[in-house]
């Protein structure tokens, strides 16, 4: 298994500073494991949904035409 330390990310670009605000900022728990993730995932998606259903309607309601003439 590899290390967090050895893994390469977009991060190991930022300057060292910058590194140290991202992680400084990160609270207990971080990264979190793989089971947490897909639950705050299941989380996320049924939030989203709602938020499509409740939506829905007035998108719907809405005509617009991509017509250039």
């Amino acid at each position: 298994m590899e290390r967090l330390s050895e893994v390469k990310t977009a991060l190991d670009k930022l300057p060292q500073e910058l590194r140290d605000e991202v992680f400084g900022e990160v609270k207990d728990g971080f990264p979190i494991g793989l089971e947490e993730a897909k639950e705050l995932r299941a989380e996320l998606m049924e939030e989203r949904k709602g938020f499509e259903l409740k939506h829905e309607s007035a998108f719907k309601s809405l005509e617009f035409s991509l017509c250039e003439h």
